[in-house]
């Protein structure tokens, strides 16, 4: 199994997951609906600001029933060691609030928690001085940074959220199964040539 070739493939499946999240996002204002924030991450948002080709995708949902929160980030060309969510307007480095994590063979950093009742409030203010943020041994302060920003989703748009997201698991497992691979069958040697009978 090749991992940047699984990482660059969940990369294009996350980025396409963001990108239907954005287009298909609202602004609704009915506080039981779920929150969707995300983040685009790249070195040129970091403090100060790097050259690095890395590029990541950030989404984190909150639930107001209960204020659970899921926090999720992907990179693509970066040797990430380490990833979290910081508090910090933007052009400011800031203090970790979440750390996120990643299981072992797995591609994706997250995070699942309950944020505070001041969170939260801030969050609905739109006072979201939060990011996330991608490590690196080359950058150990940080190689990719985004700012999250609020996203709102209706009850039919976050089924279609999660009708891609289960896409995106079934064609990782897909990636993920090892290949079976049919056996070469042995040529056949070739009948040697009976010699000609002399004349007579």
């Amino acid at each position: 199994m090749k991992l940047p070739g699984i990482k660059s493939f969940l990369f294009r499946w996350v980025s396409l997951l963001a990108l239907a999240l954005l287009a298909s996002c609202g602004g609704s204002s009915d506080s039981s609906l779920p929150l969707v924030f995300s983040a685009t991450l790249t070195g040129a948002e970091e403090t100060p600001p790097n050259a690095s080709p890395g590029k990541g995708i950030g989404i984190l949902t909150f639930n107001p029933n209960d204020r659970t929160y899921n926090a999720r980030v992907v990179s693509s060309g970066v040797a990430d060691n380490a990833a979290h969510i910081h508090e910090g307007p933007p052009g400011v480095a800031g203090p970790i609030i979440i750390p996120l994590t990643k299981a072992p063979g797995s591609v994706i950093w997250e995070a699942k928690g309950t944020l505070t009742q001041a969170q939260e409030a801030a969050l609905r203010a739109g006072n979201i001085d939060y990011y996330f943020n991608v490590h690196s041994p080359t950058f150990p302060a940080g190689e990719i940074r985004g700012q999250i920003e609020r996203r709102a989703l209706s009850p039919e748009q976050q089924q279609r959220v999660e009708q891609l997201l289960q896409n995106l698991i079934t064609q990782l497992q897909l990636q993920l199964q090892p290949s079976t691979t049919t056996p070469a069958t042995p040529a056949t040697p070739a009948t040697p040539a009976t010699p000609a009978t002399p004349g007579t």
